[in-house]
């Protein structure tokens, strides 16, 4: 949900975004990056993100979570859903460019195991 921005239901404004994002339990949102940089406030128990090639790694709620402009990135979802506010503080229309990780089936098959 859009809450300010250049289409947000809430304040308009052209070159930043401010809302809440959401993904389902189990999900891996692709590794892609943008032009604009961004911050999230983690709201979920735990949710997993991988910056560049490193290493995945868990943050626990609280979390503030930088991602620089153009870095590529992903986010790993467990048990339950995951929910941040998010800032994209300019460059909101570029776009995102899905880069291919060799792991993603892997990843997948993992978070179809977890526990309910």
């Amino acid at each position: 949900t859009l809450l300010i921005g250049p289409d947000a239901c809430g304040h308009h404004h052209p070159d930043f975004n401010l809302g809440i994002f959401m993904l389902g339990p189990r999900t891996l949102y692709r590794d892609h990056n943008h032009d604009a940089p961004e911050l999230y406030l983690n709201l979920s128990e735990k949710s997993g993100w991988r910056f560049g090639t490193r290493d995945w790694q868990d943050y626990p709620a609280g979390s503030l979570i930088w991602n620089a402009a153009g870095e590529p990135h992903a986010t790993r979802v467990y048990d339950q859903p995951f929910i941040s506010v998010f800032v994209w503080l300019e460059n909101v229309n570029s776009p995102c460019n899905v880069i291919h990780f060799d792991d993603w089936a892997e990843v997948e098959q993992d978070l179809a195991k977890q526990p309910n």
